[in-house]
This record gives structure tokens, sequence and C-alpha cells, in this order.
């Protein structure tokens, strides 16, 4: 059992995490839990890192028999790091034994998984025990008990049940016990229709099955609320299959981190939103109609689903003289009219205030590229802080990235050199802009031809006027 950290040295997230790590790590040895937390510089290991699929710092993955079985993703706090890999470290189901265990199992977890085999160590059993381990949030007990199969009405060698004590319902599978189906059905039918938030749920709801959310802030004590409540739970039960509902009591829970999330003030709450979780980005969606009533969630819902809602897209305020600069200063609403202006070839430089070395060595080196730009007439340099401004087309997962737009059909191009220098932008600008970047108002026409300045043209037909 193992966990490693994938680090850069200059990296501000690493070097945050590293004393938590560290705590962590003598915690886990303190509490004799047989799991070892070890650390990989990724710099130093390139290959390595590639191979266990780095794509940004730090990368922490969890390894059981020496091989990979789980990203870690959670809080980078000791706490969390501890309570996760005792967790992981422990065997995956607990032993019922009895009528009266089983009962306290159940009574004690709000989704409760009881695994019945009459035959102990049967092939069911093992796949069931490996479940449990690719499971992070699910309790599951296991039994060969007579007394229990009588208990629960099970006929069969072999059977799983979900209990579920927020909505009173108790499912079973009797057939088809492989490992996919049985996670499966485990997955699909352990969620309820609504899912309070709470930092413990934070797990269950941003890395489950869902990749679309509802979420509904209230102040629990206002009266009012309940029929709100009952409003959504109306709606997430037509939804179920599709949306995770999530209800956020704000006088119960710290809410600030989801809240910022969603650049939501305490002054607008009770209100909703949704998101959906793509590939390259998380897409939040806000509500025109504000009414907090079934008619209107099941409005916003359906439009939601059709995908025929505009994100809402965080920004910052606009920069006073940000098109002055040679070097521009872009924010989420400049952006597209800037960067997909098609007349244009835009490089845009996207950087983070915790980048930290890597941004601090290259941000002068694209002042100097933008300077040594402003005559080529066709070509726009320009930066952004991409951690607090959103672009719909893609999310920026490490910084700094660049990226050029291309004039016309705004082709994007990303600059993968391993050298970031004026020499190398240059380079990159001459290969896929169709300007010679080192000669004054290169302009070229859409076949790539020169396009003579105006000036020019009329001092030709100066000379040629004089002969």
């Amino acid at each position: 059992l193992l966990m490693v950290e994938f680090y850069a040295p200059w990296c501000k997230h690493c070097q945050k995490l590293g004393p938590e790590y560290t705590a962590a790590a003598n915690t886990l040895k303190e509490n004799g839990v047989q799991a070892k937390l070890a650390k990989v510089d990724a710099i130093q290991n390139k290959a390595l890192a590639k191979k266990e699929g780095l794509k940004g710092y730090p990368l922490i993955k969890w390894y059981r028999g020496g091989v990979d079985t789980d990203f870690y993703k959670y809080g980078r706090e000791k706490e969390t790091i501890v309570e996760w890999v005792t967790r992981k470290s422990a065997p995956s189901t607990v032993d019922l034994d009895s009528v009266e265990i089983a009962k306290t199992f159940i009574d004690e977890n709000n989704v409760a998984v009881i695994g019945l085999f009459k035959n102990k160590d049967c092939d069911e059993e093992k796949i069931f025990k490996r479940v449990g381990y690719s499971l992070e949030d699910v309790k599951l007990g296991v039994t060969n008990s007579d007394e229990l199969f009588k208990h629960f009405n099970v006929s069969e060698e072999s059977a799983v049940i979900i209990f579920k004590k927020f909505e009173e319902t108790q499912l079973k599978l009797e057939e088809n016990l492989n490992f996919k189906s049985l996670k499966q059905f485990i997955k699909l039918n352990s969620t309820p229709h609504v899912v309070k938030y709470t930092e413990k749920e934070w797990k269950t709801i941003f890395h489950g099955k869902y990749s679309k959310h509802f979420f509904l802030w209230i102040k629990e004590k206002e009266e009012k609320n309940k029929e709100v409540i009952a409003a959504m739970r109306t709606v997430a039960k037509e939804f179920k299959d599709d949306i995770m509902f999530v209800l956020i009591e704000t006088d119960e829970v710290d809410h600030k981190l989801l809240s910022n999330f969603f650049t939501i003030d305490n002054s607008e709450i009770p209100t909703f939103r949704t998101s959906n979780t793509k590939t390259e980005n998380i897409y939040k969606y806000k509500p025109q109609n504000k009414d907090l009533t079934e008619e209107n969630f099941r409005n916003f819902v359906t439009q939601f689903m059709a995908g025929s809602l505009k994100p809402d897209l965080k920004t910052q305020e606009i920069p006073k003289d940000w098109d002055k600069r040679e070097l521009k200063e872009l924010v989420g609403s400049t952006f597209s009219q800037v960067a997909l202006n098609k007349a244009r070839y835009v490089f845009v430089y996207f950087y983070s205030p915790t980048c930290g070395e890597p941004c601090e060595k290259l941000g002068p080196v694209i002042e100097k590229l933008a300077e040594k730009m402003k005559t080529r007439h066709n070509v726009i340099t320009a930066q952004m802080n991409g951690a607090d401004n959103e672009i719909e087309m893609f999310k920026i997962r490490s910084y700094p990235t660049l990226k050029l737009f291309k004039s016309g059909d705004n082709e994007v191009v990303e600059f993968k050199g391993k050298e970031n220098t004026l020499e190398e932008f240059e380079e990159f600008l001459e290969l896929n802009c169709r300007v010679n970047v080192r000669k004054s108002n290169s302009l070229r026409d859409r076949k790539g031809n020169h396009i003579k300045p105006a000036e020019e043209k009329s001092k030709k037909k100066a000379v040629r006027d004089e002969l």
C-alpha cells in the first residue's frame, strides 16, 4: 500500500503541501497504518511522471500491490490525507455475523450495502471485496450467516442488498455478480435524490458518477424554505438519472468554497445554479428567473438539459487602458472580442498569481515580445489571469500556458516549445501566422502574399509618374 506525490520544487501548491504530507506520513506511522507515503521529483524524473499521467502539479496516486488503483483528488491537509489513507488501507468490508450486528450496521450508515454469500471466500465474495476497494463513500458488509439469509429473504446462493435510510428503500441484486455489473449497481443506487452539502459529501458530489448538478442555497431556519425543498425534491425525482441535486443549508455548513466557485454572495441567498463537468471545463449556469418554485426549477433544468443556456463565466473588472498597452491585459468579458478577432493573429499568455517561478521568468519575455510585435499590425500579444477569469472554449489547467488564436478560422495552436525565449516565440509565430515577424509591417493576404503598405504603393506610383 503506497501513496506517491509527484511534485515540482518550484510549484507553490507543492511547497504548501510538503509539510502537511510529511506530517500525515508521521501520523500514519504512529497510528500503525501499514501504508507508506513517498515523493517523486517530477522534474528530475520526467519520463516516470509522464508515464504515471502527470498533467499538473502535484499529482498524487494510490498503489495497491504495485498497481495504481486511484488518484487522490481531495483535501491537502494532514487530517484529510490521514483519514483517506487510513480508510483505503483498511479491509473493504465489515463482517456481519448476526442480525443484531447487521441492523446496527444499517442504522449507522445513510447507505449500507450487504453482500450475502453461502460459500465463504467464493468467487462472488472476492469480487464483492474488490469492488469495495474501488468505492469511496459506501460502506460494505459481508456475511455467510444462514440467519441473515433467512432474515433478508434471500434464496439464492449469492445476493447484494442496498439499504438507503434517507429514502427507506431496499434494492437487491441476485444475478450477474461480476465486477462491472456489481460496481455499477452500487454506484447507481447508492445516491439519494437530494444530497445535503457537507465537507464529507464533497467527494461524493464532485467525484462521483454525475457530471451534471443542480445546487440550491437556502437558509434552513426560514419556514418558507420547506416548500422550496419539497419543490426541489419533486423535480429531482424526475431527473434523477441525469442530474445530482444538492442542497446547501447555509446556516449549518461552511459553504464559502462552493459559493466562491459560483461567485455567489450571501446577499443572493436563497438562490440556485446548475453545472456541467466536461473534459475541458466545468460550465456553470445562472437562472434569469430567480423564483424558487417547482415550475421554475423544472423549466430551468429542462433548458439546461437541452443545452439552450449560456454558461455564467467568472471575470475580473476590465483594467484601465488595457487595450492601449502593447501587451493587452484580457479578462473573461473581453477575451472573445480580442482573441477571436478573425482579422488578427492573437498570441495569448495565460498566467496565474500562484504560478510562481515559471510565470515570474516568462512575464518579462512576453512583454519584450509584445513590444517587438507592435509594428506587426496583424499580430496581437495579450495575457490573461486564467485563475480569476473563465472562457467558454476551454479551461486552463496548468500555468504558464501559451496559445495562438489564428485569424480567419480562429484555429487554436498551443505553444509547446522547450525554451520560452524571445527567439523561439518569434519562430513559432513565423511558422503559424503567415507573417514575417522579423520584418516591420509584414501583412499578408489569405494566400500568404505580402500586402504592401499604402505609403509604399504611393511612393512607387510617384516614381512612375516622374518617369
